[in-house]
């Protein structure tokens, strides 16, 4: 773990840019607690976009990803595990927006931004 912090911090702030945030859980569903928490991660690391991956998500978890967007700006992005097994997915080079109103492209999996 020393030896990534130690990468992390010899990197340039540009390539600090390029990092995500992305949390996984490996439950049935994540509860806004989950969400709850994710959001305080991404605030902290002052991520505009972050990724979330579980099983599936409660409604309320899901309302929760709503809210912070319409209040913040932010975006949280919730994928399932099934939506990753069925499809190779490329965060990294994808636009938020660009998934919301497009179809997806042949490799891709169109994930339900909130």
């Amino acid at each position: 773990m020393s030896d990534l912090r130690s990468q992390l911090a010899n990197l340039s702030a540009a390539e600090k840019v390029e990092l995500l945030a992305v949390q996984v859980k490996q439950r049935d569903k994540a509860g806004r607690p989950d969400i709850d928490m994710f959001e305080a991660v991404m605030h902290c690391e002052n991520r505009e976009v972050g990724y979330f991956v579980s099983f599936g998500y409660t409604l309320d978890a899901e309302n929760e990803a709503r809210r912070f967007k319409k209040q913040t700006g932010k975006e949280i992005v919730l994928l399932t595990v099934q939506e990753l097994l069925d499809g190779e997915i490329t965060i990294h080079k994808m636009p938020p927006t660009s998934v919301k109103n497009s179809p997806p492209k042949k490799g891709m999996v169109k994930a339900r931004l909130f």
